[in-house]
């Protein structure tokens, strides 16, 4: 027997193995992988030795691989060395997704960005929208245990219209997760340019000439 817990999360997320009626002995080890259900690729996540009761007890990572899908399914199975195998349980791993909180706001505003689905407890790369910064760079962001994050910032000051919000933690520039934002014309009270581009003074200089 194996049962897992929990059953769907995100890649990183910590997964407990536990079952019973294992053979045991010193030389009696238990070797559990992954299949997936979308290209049949194989792993071993761990390996563990039953007590002396045939049960046991394991924790994995899940692999941070490549994922093209919103979903995809892990079968999770295990083996003894006399090639006794455990039905599989079937772990849910979901795409990285964002979204915008409000979806629409006038250079200036504050706007929230919310990512969920990422690789746990590492650096958030990037947050931009229309390829510019929402923050600067120098505010680290960290997702959480569960692969979330929030970060907070102010709509920079770029033409009215339709844009993208993008997020990479672990992802590539070329493939960042992606949402859709609208860049409104309204008052944004007292916006000054410097305001506007706040985000971005510390990348750039800002350099004046005069005729």
């Amino acid at each position: 027997i194996l049962e897992i817990d929990p059953d769907r999360g995100t890649r990183g997320m910590t997964v407990t193995a536990t079952g019973s009626g294992w053979l045991t002995g010193l030389t009696d080890f238990v070797t559990i992988e992954y299949e997936r259900a979308d290209n049949n690729d194989k792993a071993t996540v761990a390996v563990t030795r039953p007590n002396q009761d045939g049960d046991i007890w394991a924790q994995f990572k899940v692999p941070g691989f490549a994922m093209t899908d919103e979903e995809i399914s892990l079968l999770i199975g295990a083996r003894d060395a006399k090639d006794n195998e455990s039905l599989k349980s079937v772990f849910r791993v979901k795409l990285p997704r964002i979204w915008a909180e409000p979806d629409a706001a006038a250079p200036g505003e504050e706007v929230t960005v919310v990512g969920r689905g990422f690789m746990p407890l590492t650096m958030v790369q990037e947050v931009s929208i229309g390829d510019v910064p929402i923050v600067s760079p120098c505010e680290v962001v960290l997702t959480s245990g569960t692969g979330s994050f929030r970060v907070t910032g102010i709509v920079p000051g770029i033409m009215p219209g339709g844009h993208v919000v993008k997020a990479r933690v672990t992802q590539p520039e070329e493939s960042p997760i992606t949402a859709p934002f609208t860049v409104t014309s309204g008052t944004a009270g007292d916006l000054t340019i410097k305001e506007g581009f706040k985000n971005i003074n510390s990348l750039y200089p800002t350099v004046w000439s005069f005729d």
